[in-house]
């Protein structure tokens, strides 16, 4: 790993390309066409793609307004100017737990303690807790001048995203493990995919595996042939 550089132009190329069968974390369909949308071109951008492709930020609309201004050059729009140094670095999109807790902490007034609290309310799902932290939010929102309906509507953002979201770390670490896998894939691409096909077979899905191996390999021109009796090992 130590010698793995991390800006390899071929591995960022593939990935931009959507050629992510075997990649670790974005080998799924969602994986394969949001990578093409977002082409990731640093470890902080493909933590960002991971992050993105969860339940939380896309129920929260968060992976079309990542896609809108990073990729189409269109202007970020937050809901209240005081997101923008919390959410600017991920495109106007709410992807990390930390956002959470900064959100509640500079709007709210929240002490970090109450702030990490929301975001474990949020995880739960229990109402209860859920109500209690949104009246704490709503009225710290409102002491810095930020308006209920405002406030409400900031809350109703995290409250959807809260519970399926990573933290950074989590993210990262996933990122480093994807171009890894992808490095090997770019630069290493027939013994990246023999070593996937060997061990096909523990697959959960080991034929619907092997099959989107051998016409990935296709897209690289390399054939895979089936056994042959005829043609047997010399050892």
């Amino acid at each position: 790993r130590s010698s793995m550089p991390l800006d390899d132009a071929a591995t960022w190329a593939m990935l931009a390309q959507g050629f992510t069968i075997g990649i670790f974390q974005i080998e799924k369909q969602l994986g394969r066409t949001w990578s093409k949308n977002l082409q990731p071109m640093n470890i902080d951008e493909l933590s960002d793609l991971i992050s993105i492709i969860r339940p939380g930020p896309m129920e929260s609309g968060m992976h079309t307004s990542y896609r809108s201004v990073k990729m189409k050059g269109e202007d970020a729009v937050y809901i209240h100017p005081s997101l923008k140094p919390i959410m600017g670095r991920t495109y106007s999109a709410l992807l990390y737990q930390e956002q959470v807790i900064e959100i509640c902490r500079q709007l709210a007034g929240m002490s970090l303690i109450d702030a990490d609290n929301v975001r474990k309310a949020m995880g739960k799902k229990k109402p209860e807790e859920m109500k209690k932290w949104l009246d704490v939010f709503v009225n710290g929102c409102t002491a810095n001048n930020i308006d209920i309906l405002t406030a409400q509507e900031i809350w109703g953002y995290i409250e959807k995203f809260a519970g399926y979201g990573f933290n950074k770390s989590h993210g990262v670490g996933y990122a480093l493990l994807a171009y890894e896998t992808a490095y090997l894939k770019a630069n290493y691409t027939t013994e990246f995919l023999c070593a996937k096909l060997r061990h096909a077979e523990s697959h959960p899905d080991k034929f619907e595996q092997m099959s989107a191996l051998v016409y990935d390999a296709k897209l690289f021109d390399i054939e895979i042939v089936p056994p042959r009796v005829s043609v047997g090992n010399k050892d």
